[in-house]
């Protein structure tokens, strides 16, 4: 997994032992991306994985640049959704949506489920006065670009959005399910033929899982989730 809000019902699950209570042994491995977690889904070499939708997409459908190393894939659910803004850098200027006219505004893959946000937010603002210029920049270094104005806005899950404003780098002016509510992010994924032959295993991270975001789904649970997670010291940072 990486380092999202969609991975923290795997995290909360390790920490409060529900992959035990399910019947599974698991153990968290965390990757700077999600490009890595693709290729050893596909080797085999991890037999589950946290996926953006898109990317997910792309692997099942043998797109792009999985046309060659692309596999069937399973998902049993959304491990997040929402969770998304439009972060601007405080000095930039920009107030509303329609400011972001001409602006350089980041997004940390093509195969995100916010590049796709991205691509619906332009389409429908076709008025916008000149075209937004979407930049590519990896995922370590999207609040040092926005704080060094190498873009001026970045379209990102959380905690990435609260990260900048707490840091005092940006402000959050567009929450992205108001252009598509409840939209997914991030998959719970495995390959077709892993699920095929470990029903079993599926069913029971499947389980983990879902106890882990129904919980956390509650408002009055949600302090506590957190808690749960920055308390832990694998995990706090």
């Amino acid at each position: 997994m990486t380092p999202s809000h969609c991975a923290a019902p795997y995290v909360y699950s390790e920490i409060k032992g529900l992959y035990e209570k399910n019947g599974l042994k698991a153990d968290i491995v965390l990757y700077p991306g999600m490009p890595d977690i693709a290729k050893d889904l596909i080797a085999g070499r991890i037999q589950f994985g946290q996926l953006m939708l898109p990317l997910f997409l792309a692997i099942h459908t043998k797109a792009g640049a999985f046309k060659e190393s692309g596999v069937p894939m399973v998902t049993t659910q959304a491990t997040g959704i929402k969770g998304g803004a439009i972060t601007v850098r405080k000095d930039s200027g920009i107030e509303s949506v329609d400011d972001l006219a001409g602006k350089k505004v980041g997004s940390h893959s093509p195969l995100s489920a916010h590049y796709l946000l991205l691509q619906m937010f332009i389409r429908k603002n076709i008025a916008l006065k000149s075209p937004i210029d979407v930049k590519i920049v990896p995922l370590e270094d999207m609040i040092p670009s926005l704080t060094r104005g190498d873009i001026d806005a970045f379209i990102m899950p959380e905690p990435v959005n609260a990260v900048a404003a707490i840091k005092g780098n940006g402000r959050v002016i567009f929450q992205t399910s108001k252009l598509w509510a409840n939209h997914p992010c991030c998959m719970l994924s495995t390959t077709g033929a892993f699920a095929e032959s470990n029903p079993g295993s599926v069913r029971a991270m499947s389980l983990s899982l879902a106890e882990a975001c129904i919980f956390a789904d509650r408002p009055e649970n949600r302090a506590a989730f957190i808690d749960t997670i920055a308390a832990s010291p694998g995990y706090a940072k």
